[in-house]
């Protein structure tokens, strides 16, 4: 063999083993992740939770395949998928938790940093549970509908950049925490429904500019406040009625 066909070879040799290294170390890290976002399915599961992973979709965007519906299939390359499992591709998307969920739960939960959207509906669900949510960093959007959130857990939504639905109806909240939320400039979809707000805490919203939705049935909301948000905020959908109940019971009270 020639002095070239040696260093060819040579080179061909550090070629593979730089590329077997790399291998090993994406497996690696990826053996690490599926651990991790395993241990926390099976935990969410157990409570009574469950999640949605990033390739899944709605049923009615399901794809049609020769006259049948089905899934898309996770990413990546078949081959590949075929060597070493699906599993690996798997990204959790959205987390449910059961609407028992206490503050425990929440903190059992090791956050993924792949969870971008979020359901807590419980009224286990307080203020410390809330801190821990805000850990999951790429949240965007956040359900909190019926949980026992004060204005002092709205505090930890400053750190979610990315937050841009979310909804607090039936949540403890009061004025105080909207000063809060009016610094969530990214903010698109806010729900205060069945919340003791009033004229002179949404006067804190105006500032909202990305704000497509704003919901406020069952709040202290004037006709006059809600005609001076539709001309402050004319992109935003603002929604309001006074609920009555099956006891006959309108909200707020009168």
């Amino acid at each position: 063999m020639t002095d070239r066909g040696t260093r060819l070879m040579r080179f061909s040799l550090r070629v593979f083993l730089v590329v077997i290294v790399l291998l090993a170390v994406v497996l690696g890290l990826g053996s690490l992740r599926i651990r991790k976002q395993r241990q926390f399915v099976s935990t969410l599961q157990q409570m009574g939770g469950y999640v949605e992973y990033a390739h899944e979709v709605p049923p009615d965007m399901l794809v049609d395949v020769g006259g049948e519906l089905s899934a898309p299939e996770p990413p990546g390359p078949v081959w590949l998928r075929n060597l070493i499992g699906d599993e690996l591709f798997f990204s959790v998307r959205s987390v449910h938790l059961p609407t028992d969920a206490s503050d425990d739960d929440v903190t059992s939960l090791k956050p993924l940093d792949t969870v971008e959207e979020l359901w807590a509906r419980s009224q286990g669900v307080s203020d410390d549970g809330l801190a821990m949510l805000a850990k999951y960093k790429r949240v965007r959007r956040l359900d909190l509908e019926g949980a026992m959130v004060t204005d002092r857990g709205v505090k930890h939504l400053l750190g979610l950049p990315n937050l841009e639905s979310l909804d607090l109806s039936e949540t403890q909240i009061t004025d105080e925490a909207l000063a809060t939320l009016g610094t969530l400039k990214q903010l698109r979809h806010l729900d205060l429904s069945l919340t003791t707000v009033t004229d002179e805490g949404l006067s804190h919203l105006t500032n909202l500019s990305n704000l497509e939705s704003l919901r406020l049935n069952g709040t202290y909301a004037t006709d006059e406040k809600l005609k001076a948000l539709r001309s402050l905020m004319p992109a935003a959908e603002i929604l309001c009625v006074t609920p009555i109940f099956s006891d006959g019971k309108r909200y707020p009270p009168e």
